[in-house]
């Protein structure tokens, strides 16, 4: 099974939890691999293993982390070992206030969420761009942040698109220009089906 498959079924046999909790701590040991940074924390009440997208640390640093998910009999590949329970996590940012969500067509070449999945096969690997409020990140999944859009329009209910994106630096509530590539019908395996997705993302 590739690394793709694998990691999904790790995301959909674990135990995952609501964002948004924040974990204190002091590092006491790290280690990089496979593009995570591994750090072991000494918390309030207890020590635990985090892996978070690759950055420099040091034991002895105080670090807050804002939770992706538990995971459960996690075996990391990359440094042969396994982990009874990990938080996914990304370092706590400070988050903007939320912009408003609203339509701005005011760029040359843009196009609407919207108009995007009304659309999508006549735009199937073509660039687009598009400019929306991100209302969800979920980092450091399968090498990418994927990056939640919303612009107030909609098809058939569909109002959600979602780009893969390398940089961690978005943030929910930020309002950007984004580009990237149609993808219609991607199947990432273990059930994770998009009928419309944007890859090889990049804030322009």
């Amino acid at each position: 099974m590739n690394l793709l498959k694998t990691t999904l079924l790790v995301m959909s046999s674990a135990m995952i939890l609501n964002a948004g909790t924040i974990f204190e701590g002091k590092i006491l040991e790290t280690k990089d691999s496979g593009g995570y940074t591994y750090v072991y924390v000494q918390g309030k009440d207890n020590k635990y293993w985090s892996a978070i997208p690759q950055r420099e640390v040091k034991i002895g640093d105080s670090i807050a982390l804002d939770k992706q998910m538990w995971v459960e009999n996690f075996y990391s590949k990359t440094l042969d070992q396994k982990f009874d329970k990990i938080l996914f996590a990304v370092v706590k940012k400070d988050k903007p206030k939320m912009a408003k969500i609203e339509f701005k067509k005011t760029k040359k070449d843009f196009i609407s969420v919207g108009d995007v999945f009304k659309n999508s096969k006549s735009l199937d690997s073509k660039e687009i761009k598009v400019n929306g409020v991100v209302t969800k990140v979920s980092y450091g999944i399968l090498g990418f942040s994927w990056v939640h859009i919303q612009d107030t329009t909609s098809y058939n209910s569909q109002n959600d698109l979602i780009f893969l994106i390398k940089t961690n630096d978005v943030v929910e509530g930020q309002r950007v220009d984004i580009s990237g590539k149609v993808a219609n019908n991607k199947d990432f395996g273990a059930g994770y089906k998009y009928d419309v997705i944007v890859e090889d993302a990049k804030i322009i």
